[in-house]
Order: structure tokens, then sequence, then C-alpha cells
């Protein structure tokens, strides 16, 4: 959470990809995620490929499933990180 409020404050754009099994927004609703930390949320069909849906070259890509970073970083040439990286991409000043 830390992390999204940081992109929100430094005006980062903050896509979330998902192939979340019932309605995504039922969801962050449950758990008290503002749906407006997201810039956009984008609730795939589950053979869609994330990669298809990333088309700015200064993205980052943060997933937990190691074969879709493997893709995004094969295909879109950007940094991907698994979700136990996030720490190291806060800002801590």
């Amino acid at each position: 959470m830390a992390f999204l409020y940081q992109c929100h404050n430094k005006n980062k754009k903050v896509v979330l990809l998902t192939k979340h099994a019932y309605d995504i927004r039922d969801t962050i609703k449950l758990y008290r995620i503002p749906s407006n930390l997201f810039d956009e949320i984008i609730h795939m069909k589950p053979d869609d490929e994330k990669y298809q849906y990333i088309n700015n070259k200064n993205a980052i890509f943060i997933d937990n499933y190691f074969f879709d970073r493997r893709s995004v970083y094969e295909q879109c040439g950007i940094p991907v990180f698994d979700v136990d990286a996030i720490p190291s991409l806060i800002d801590n000043a």
C-alpha cells in the first residue's frame, strides 16, 4: 500500500492488470483499498497475456507470477519485480 500511495503522491500512473476470478472492484472494496489509487483497472480474460496491455516503455511491472514477469520482460523490455521486491521501491527519505 505504501508503494501505491508513493506513486500516487509522485503523480505516477498506476495500472492494475488482473485476472482475478471475481469482480475486482468488489474485492478491493472488501479490503478497503481505494479504487482511485489506480489510474486504470484492467480485468483481463484468463487466457490474455499481460504484456499485451503494456504500451509504456517507461513502466515497471510488478507481479508474483514468474512466467508473467518473464514474458513482460521479453516482450516489453521493461524492469520487472516480484512482489517481495516492493520494499526496495519505496522511498525512505
